[in-house]
């Protein structure tokens, strides 16, 4: 019975022995599998080391390379501050420059300033002279008829009067200004040519029947090139049909004329231009300085000076409407320009009378 009951204890610790052995077994499996991570980490671990160990020994080369573009940079630092400097010093010279051609711009515009006064003084001095001229030429004593050859030599107030007036920037631009009043027309009637200005303006643009009551002004455009008639203005009207031109334009001429013989040159006026043509009439201004001193300058005050509105009322008599009144720039330096224009179209009828009847002349100033 002993003998039975130890083997039985001795089975007993073959089997816990065999447990333990198998345990013994999944302990060692699993401390293979360490083993082997272990060396598979050590394999990267030294991996990594041979890496590190190649980009230490390069460290000489990084090292040299950071210095060169340290230095590099450096030098670039120093060479926009350079660039820097002579910026801030190109700027100060082109401010010096603006300066110094301000400065000289300034010297020229005052130069020319003052230029321009004297320039002006002259051009009176000689308009004033001229006119002196023009007028001891026709108080002059008239040769006989029979005496004077068919062509006469021309005045020297009407040489001295023309050059001022080819020089004088103005009476071009005030012929400029006329033909702006005449747009839509082509065949135009000029009355009172004078040097020439209107005719000059609207060469090649306009078909201009002139005519001058003046002999030496007719034939000082006449040698300009220009087919002007020597004859009376409103006489010279009178041989045109009716409606048979576009538009009439006369410059100064209303402010020679008397009452009767101004109502006749409108009436006439009224008469040969077309339906929706223009009547263009040039005027001092009578209020202001600038005229009265470029009237002095020709040599006298006209027979009259029309106020713009008295004008207005002139033209709507003679059986024109819708006008306007163009008063015109000052000069530099003059508070009022010295002319205005007047333009007027013409009606089909009167405003005041049926077509044929005898208007009176206004009255008056």
């Amino acid at each position: 019975m002993l003998g039975g009951f130890l083997g039985s204890e001795s089975r007993q610790r073959l089997r816990a022995l065999e447990s333990e052995a198998v345990l013994l077994r999944a302990e060692s499996a699993s401390l293979r599998q360490e083993i082997d991570t272990l060396k598979a980490q050590a394999d990267s671990f030294n991996q990594h080391f041979q890496s590190l160990w190649r980009v230490l020994s390069d460290e000489g080369d990084i090292v040299r390379s950071i210095h060169e573009l340290r230095e590099a940079l450096a030098a670039q630092r120093e060479e926009l501050r350079t660039l820097r400097a002579e910026l801030a010093e190109a700027r100060a010279e082109v401010e010096r420059g603006q300066d110094a051609a301000q400065q000289a711009v300034q010297r020229l515009e005052a130069e020319l300033e003052r230029m321009q006064r004297a320039a002006n003084v002259w051009q009176r001095e000689l308009m004033l002279l001229a006119g002196r001229l023009r007028a001891a030429s026709q108080l002059a004593p008239a040769r006989p008829a029979a005496a004077e050859p068919p062509a006469q030599e021309l005045p020297l107030a009407v040489h001295a009067l023309a050059a001022i007036h080819e020089a004088d920037e103005q009476a071009a631009a005030r012929a400029q200004r006329l033909l702006e009043h005449l747009r839509g027309c082509a065949r135009v009637v000029a009355l009172g040519a004078g040097f020439g200005d209107f005719l000059r303006a609207a060469s090649g643009t306009l078909a201009v029947q002139a005519v001058e009551p003046d002999p030496a002004l007719a034939q000082y455009c006449r040698e300009q090139g220009f087919a002007v008639a020597n004859a009376d203005p409103v006489q010279f009207l009178r041989t045109l049909g009716d409606e048979s031109v576009d538009g009439v334009v006369s410059s100064h001429l209303p402010e020679q004329l008397s009452d009767a013989a101004l109502f006749d040159l409108l009436r006439e006026s009224h008469r040969v231009v077309r339906e929706g043509g223009h009547l263009v009439l040039e005027l001092y201004q009578p209020a202001s300085l600038a005229a009265l001193r470029e009237m002095l300058s020709l040599g006298g005050l006209p027979k009259r000076l029309l106020h713009p509105d008295r004008t207005r009322a002139l033209l709507l008599a003679a059986g024109f409407h819708a006008v306007e009144i163009d008063l015109g720039a000052p000069r530099p330096g003059e508070p009022e320009a010295a002319t205005y224009v007047s333009s007027a179209r013409r009606t089909r009828r009167s405003l005041l009378a049926a077509p044929g009847a005898s208007q009176p002349a206004p009255q008056g100033g």
